[in-house]
């Protein structure tokens, strides 16, 4: 396709089929804007994918992809978007980037690929609300940085999200990370955020190892049968209000050192009292007293020669619940798709739920 057009299925995926039947791929896009949607995409020889892309602002949405060598491949193309799409069974890579910036990727189903995303020296990417499951990995990113993984449910994957070399200001967030052997895997790559993310049944929670300068705050990592955070040769790691709980072993830290609790102090209400201390992580091993009751015990958390100096008595949630009846003001920013939106709550019920903005 080397013009702008659209490309759409008048009844559905299964009735619209493009099949490259094992020779070259399916679909290739060389001009900017152009929409793809609603087709059957498959059958590409190695090393082409379903979709290839060598183009800028194009919209990739609600196809079916499969049986390819990648599914969809971005190469030098950015600011496209892809959604909605299902992308199985393809040989490599799911959805595959590389050199390619300001890409959305939102909303796909993609199991039983090689990896099922994968992005290589790409970076400005969003990765948001995808189910990956069953994929060698669920998420990996070589030699790439300021991208956003966001919300996406990440399961029975070898390792659900692995970096590689990919440094400065990756953010994964508020992931469900679970039934993988890996959840997080950190290799050489420092100066990324790790927050508020659900990690549970599997084998390594966190492993970082030659990595520095993370910050790893907010996370629930719970259930895991090996390590709930496994740290070799990675130091100068800031890692707080963390939540182990009943991993096999919460911590393990070989040839490292880092910070195990927050980098400044943090005002906190603990049985209805208001403190301001540094703040560690939940540990449900910790064995120590709290005999002032401000929540943080008496003795440090013991982490294999290093150790947390402030470890929490509860779950980091249960130090930052609002004041009742002083219901939270809620003013924020959103972004997508070059639309910026501005949200601020009018409204709250007697919970201090926001109630509308």
């Amino acid at each position: 396709v080397n013009k702008q057009l659209t490309l759409k299925s008048e009844n559905g995926s299964a009735n619209c089929i493009v099949d490259a039947g094992g020779s070259g791929s399916p679909i290739t896009l060389y001009a900017d804007g152009i929409s793809i949607e609603g087709l059957t995409v498959r059958n590409s020889s190695k090393p082409n994918a379903g979709i290839n892309v060598y183009s800028n602002n194009n919209r990739i949405t609600d196809n079916y992809i499969s049986n390819n060598y990648d599914g969809i491949s971005l190469d030098h193309s950015s600011n496209n978007r892809i959604a909605g799409n299902n992308i199985s069974s393809n040989n490599d890579d799911g959805i595959y980037l590389e050199d390619s910036s300001n890409n959305s990727i939102t909303d796909n189903y993609i199991s039983n690929n090689d990896d099922g995303i994968c992005l290589y020296y790409s970076s400005n990417n969003r990765i948001t609300d995808n189910y990956i499951s069953n994929n060698w990995d669920g998420i990996c990113l070589y030699y790439s940085s300021n991208n956003r993984i966001t919300d996406n449910y990440i399961s029975n994957n070898l390792c659900g999200i692995y970096l590689y070399y990919s440094s400065n200001n990756n953010s994964i967030t508020d992931n469900n990370i679970s039934n993988n052997s890996c959840g997080i895997w950190s290799d050489s790559s420092n100066n990324n955020s790790i927050t508020d993310n659900n990690i549970s049944n599997i084998g390594w929670g966190i492993r970082l190892s030659h990595s520095s300068n993370n910050r790893i705050a907010g996370n629930n990592i719970s259930s895991n049968n090996l390590y709930g955070i496994d740290l070799w040769y990675s130091s100068n790691n800031s890692i707080y209000l963390n939540n182990f709980i009943d991993n096999s072993d919460n911590v393990c830290s070989y040839d490292s050192a880092n910070i195990w609790n927050s980098t400044e102090e943090m005002t906190y209400t603990y049985n209805g009292k208001t403190y301001t201390s540094y703040l560690g992580n939940y540990w449900s091993d910790y064995k120590g007293s709290d005999a002032d009751e401000d929540g943080i015990g008496d003795t440090p958390y013991i982490i294999n020669g290093d150790k947390d100096n402030y470890p929490l008595m509860e779950r980091f949630e249960n130090y930052f619940k609002p004041v009742e009846n002083q219901p939270p003001i809620a003013s924020f920013t959103y972004s997508t798709d070059g639309l910026l939106v501005s949200f601020t709550s009018t409204s709250h019920d007697p919970d201090g739920d926001i109630v509308s903005y």
